[in-house]
């Protein structure tokens, strides 16, 4: 009975053998129009790295960790761009309190304008209500030199029009100066707003300058501030809280669960077959599943080349790496099933015209719960 018992587990296990080799048998005799081959699970990996050289100052997720876009992956600190933002806003208020000085001084100067230009007006109106005395007087003079011919007046009364006469020219000179001068202060005060205004100008351009320095600052600050590119699953992380890293460093890994894809390697008698877009099967090892997929991409040069190629029975050894891709919407359901690195067969359809074989029909799993 001992001895019965081994015999009669190696007749099913080699009854299991045989029927499976069967079965893969009459599944090959089916694959005329199809391709078949061997390949691994990926999916599509992100390098996160930082743009700017700090101090991680905390790491907000762990490996396996779902994140959602834009939600914070690592945070750093720069005391030297949190000295440079400091000093660029004390720049700034410098700049803005020239502006202020600049514009007072232009306000000035617009007053003393305008009081120059009151001051000119005024001058106008004394040189001709001066002038129009100044004409009186003068016809006066001229009668009084008549009437003194005449010895109607005594040469004292013509002495006295006289200096009425000489009195209001120097009223009209001394208005005329007053022009002169109300004029000069007109001229200086235009020169003092054209300098106040250039001030002026000059001192925003400092604010705007200051102002700019600052923003780029704050950017750099913000990007300080490491965010997910993507929806995805950290697959490990590189550095650590405390850590000084460079621009560029790279700081963790994350994957895309909804992208997920194989390449197969295919032989060249089925590269003329092949399409972009052409339907394909993948079946995972251990996943009781035959999954959908599309043939996204196929490589342009051999990833295997024989030694020679010159006879076709050589050039059957050249494969071409051909990548097919599960549709984002069953990677979606599936995501805790599939896995990078997975391995599976792939089956890639030649001819459009050929149906798949019942054993290559869609089959899903249970959705996880």
């Amino acid at each position: 009975m001992k001895k019965i018992f081994p015999l009669l587990l190696l007749l099913i296990a080699g009854g299991a053998a045989f029927a499976w080799w069967r079965n893969q048998q009459l599944l090959d005799t089916q694959l005329e129009g199809f391709a078949k081959a061997n390949g691994r699970l990926e999916l599509e990996r992100y390098r996160v790295a930082t743009l700017r050289p700090g101090r991680i100052a905390m790491l907000h997720v762990q490996e396996g960790q779902q994140v959602a876009k834009d939600d914070v992956l690592v945070s750093l600190s720069s005391e030297e761009a949190e000295a440079k933002l400091a000093a660029a806003e004390a720049a700034r208020a410098r700049a803005q309190s020239a502006v202020r000085r600049a514009q007072g001084a232009e306000q000035r100067a617009k007053s003393a304008q305008s009081r120059a230009d009151g001051g000119m007006a005024q001058a106008d109106a004394e040189i001709a209500a001066q002038r129009a005395q100044l004409a009186i007087a003068e016809e006066e003079l001229n009668n009084a030199r008549q009437l003194f011919k005449q010895k109607l007046i005594s040469a004292a009364e013509l002495t006295k029009r006289e200096k009425a006469r000489d009195a209001l020219r120097a009223a009209v000179n001394a208005a005329t100066a007053g022009k002169s001068q109300a004029q000069a202060g007109e001229t200086e005060a235009q020169a003092a707003i054209s300098e106040a205004a250039a001030g002026v100008q000059e001192a925003q351009a400092a604010v705007a300058q200051t102002d700019a320095e600052i923003r780029a600052i704050q950017s750099a600050i913000e990007d300080l501030t490491v965010k997910a590119p993507i929806d995805g699953r950290v697959e490990y992380t590189v550095a650590q809280a405390g850590n000084v890293v460079a621009a560029g460093s790279v700081l963790l890994s994350l994957v895309d669960p909804l992208d997920v894809s194989m390449d197969v390697f295919l032989p060249i008698s089925a590269m003329g077959q092949v399409a972009i877009g052409a339907e394909a099967r993948i079946v995972p090892d251990g996943l009781p599943a035959v999954l959908p997929a599309q043939v996204i991409r196929i490589a342009e040069q051999a990833q295997f080349t024989p030694k020679y190629v010159e006879t076709a029975a050589e050039r059957e050894h050249l494969m071409y790496r051909v990548t097919v891709r599960i549709p984002p919407e069953i990677a979606a359901d599936y995501a805790d099933y599939l896995k990078g690195g997975m391995t599976a067969v792939g089956y890639v359809r030649l001819d459009e015209h050929k149906e798949w074989p019942s054993e290559l029909a869609l089959r899903l799993p249970a959705k996880p719960q």
